[in-house]
């Protein structure tokens, strides 16, 4: 397991709270005793192969001074979605601390001062699943399927939270308050994941108090949400004859998701 911490107190444009950054193993075996033995996940040691890499900011006043310890602590969890498209972006993009500001090769890093870490919450960026962002796995070990998704992701946050004990309740067999949010793809992950969660918390000692998610133009109903030919005929970005060949393209679409085999089957998409 390799873990760093960066102190940024004295940028430029502000202060922010220390950071700590880490990547952890996937698994939670041999971590937290009150699991169930064998392990519910997979049964990696801390030295796994497959590594989840997360980077974790603690809650700042509105000047990005840090905010005093707070005693019902809460964690908001970011993903970005894709498949497979880092977390970073949300970090430095979106809604972390982050800024990367100037032209291309001399960029320099500024404060966003409208960091949602600013406030109650700690807020962790996790690149997920394994082979996405700075995760990795040394012997390609890609989860192919949802449940392999949600076990392992459920492994790392076991393994999260064990490291960061002060985001457990008194009682210790229980987290803080867990909140989740992403977008795109996102929007498939976290209600699966929240699901495997919850089932989890019913069969294990350890509960994950999850209390609520909010997603961003999600991407959960592929064979709605690839009905796009109205809208695009309606924008003028098409044509109605051109409509019709995309109506075409989007039922192949459909009927290859029902089977199983992807959107992206015999290059569909990037037709589209």
């Amino acid at each position: 397991m390799l873990t760093f911490s960066i102190d940024v107190n004295h940028l430029k444009e502000g202060r922010l709270n220390i950071i700590s950054s880490a990547l952890y193993s996937s698994s939670s075996s041999n971590l937290l005793p009150f699991l169930p033995s064998p392990p519910p996940t997979p049964d990696f040691s801390p030295d796994s192969p497959d590594q989840i890499f997360s980077w974790l900011f603690h809650p700042a006043t509105s000047t990005g001074s840090p905010a005093p310890p707070s005693s019902a602590p809460k964690l908001l969890i970011w993903l970005n979605g894709g498949p497979a498209c880092s977390s970073m972006d949300g970090l430095w993009l979106e809604n972390g601390p982050f800024r990367l500001s100037g032209p291309q090769g001399s960029e320099t890093i500024t404060v966003n001062p409208h960091s949602w870490h600013r406030g109650d919450f700690h807020v962790v960026y996790v690149d997920q699943p394994v082979g996405t962002g700075l995760s990795f796995s040394k012997n390609s070990n890609w989860a192919r399927n949802d449940a392999e998704i949600n076990r392992k992701f459920y492994g790392w946050l076991v393994n999260f939270l064990n490291i960061h004990n002060y985001l457990l309740a008194s009682s210790g067999n229980e987290s803080v308050e867990v909140y989740f949010s992403g977008e795109s793809h996102a929007g498939h992950y976290i209600p699966s994941m929240v699901n495997y969660i919850l089932s989890m918390n019913k069969s294990s000692p350890f509960k994950v108090n999850v209390v609520g998610a909010a997603i961003g133009n999600g991407w959960f109903d592929p064979p709605r949400q690839y009905a796009v030919t109205e809208f695009a005929i309606s924008k003028g970005m098409i044509g109605v004859q051109e409509g019709r060949y995309f109506d075409s393209l989007e039922v192949k679409c459909k009927e290859n998701i029902e089977k199983g085999e992807g959107e992206r089957k015999n290059g569909l998409v990037p037709r589209m």
